[in-house]
């Protein structure tokens, strides 16, 4: 078995096929991934003005076994990321091959992490549990195996938390009064002014996320190229930002479980109002859960209840759209305060104690 580079449009639809043979028969696997995969192997995009880009196949008589994108961001430079991993099983030398490939391209660079696509905002982690559940929209899915591949690597967590939304609203109200102060507010995402809007985002997200482990600064033209192609799908309610006398100083993202809208092996159709997906969804809206994607404050405002501030206002929308489950991540392992945050919010709410659903993993290894 060799590693080629799918550098003709010919190998990379090899590339893109591989999981309809990977997930043939699985009847929990989503297709929802594609829209980032095709940021990453588009020729002009936005993330590629910062990172070098390298889609790989491992291939044995022209039968192709495994696939990986090497990525070296210089925002991220200290690793190579191999992201978009999938493999058949039983490929004993399979991490030894990527480690070679990955060396043979970037000889400066001594660390690789496995899982992470890219940017937090990509997805990341290879799924540790829960393989017999269908992956919420936006989180990652592969077989039982995969973690075995890379069982030599030091591991790092990451956790979901799912709850029932059956929320204690009268506690909820009351502790948010204990908190505000008179001139904080919490607003709607504008959908008339999409470009503007994702620039809060991009800004916000930076300054809250800072200090997060993996985390890399971004532009608002990379998070617009990834959100435009669900601005069909996103109400306005599935992005509120909190605002101190007019300035942005947090927020929150959470959108439904579009998954539950299709079958395994099937992609979404939303590219404009009109398609079936999306039709689906705002006439009928058969989902009932949600996912709670992102929730961050600047930091000269961060322990002054703002978190609990935005929980509560999303927790009104869930209510008026009748979800009734929700699920919160990912949240790395060593991220004491965050998890205990999680955990206390929806006990607080719910009256029930909560652990962590979904587990993945980041796999980093030093290669010399």
């Amino acid at each position: 078995m060799k590693i080629i580079r799918a550098d003709t449009e010919e190998l990379k639809k090899a590339f893109v096929a591989l999981d309809n043979v990977i997930y043939k028969d699985n009847i929990f696997y989503r297709k929802t991934d594609n829209d980032v995969l095709d940021i990453l192997l588009a020729e002009n995009s936005c993330f590629k003005l910062h990172a070098t880009i390298i889609p790989c196949l491992a291939i044995d008589d022209d039968t192709v076994f495994a696939r990986f994108i090497l990525i070296l961001d210089s925002h991220f430079k200290n690793y190579i990321q191999i992201a978009f991993f999938e493999a058949l099983p039983n490929l004993i030398n399979i991490a030894s091959l990527i480690e070679k490939t990955a060396k043979n391209f970037f000889p400066e660079t001594q660390q690789l992490i496995i899982g992470l696509n890219g940017h937090l905002n990509y997805g990341a982690g290879i799924l540790l549990n829960q393989f017999n559940r269908v992956p919420l929209f936006g989180l990652n899915y592969n077989p039982e195996y995969y973690k075995n591949y890379f069982k030599d690597y030091k591991l790092t967590k990451l956790y979901s938390y799912r709850f029932e939304s059956n929320a204690d609203y009268k506690h909820s109200e009351s502790f948010k009064e204990r908190l505000l102060s008179k001139n904080i507010s919490v607003r709607k995402f504008r959908k008339g002014n999409f470009r503007k809007e994702i620039e809060i985002y991009t800004y916000l997200n930076n300054l809250c996320f800072e200090k997060h482990l993996f985390w890399t600064k971004r532009t608002s033209d990379e998070d617009y190229e990834l959100f435009k192609s669900f601005r069909f799908l996103i109400r306005e309610e599935n992005f509120l930002i909190a605002e101190c006398e007019g300035l942005p100083i947090g927020f929150i993202l959470w959108f439904p479980d579009f998954n539950e809208m299709i079958h395994s092996n099937r992609m979404m159709k939303a590219d404009s109002y009109l398609h079936f997906d999306v039709l689906r969804y705002r006439i009928f809206n058969p989902i009932k859960t949600f996912r709670l994607a992102e929730i961050g404050v600047v930091p000269e405002f961060q322990r002054k209840g703002i978190d609990f501030l935005l929980l509560n206002e999303m927790m009104k929308y869930v209510r008026k759209r009748n979800y009734t489950f929700g699920e919160g991540g990912f949240i790395l392992e060593n991220n004491s305060e965050s998890n205990l945050m999680a955990q206390r919010y929806i006990e607080r709410l719910t009256r029930q104690q909560t652990l962590p659903f979904r587990e993945y993993g980041l796999f980093i290894k030093e290669i010399n």
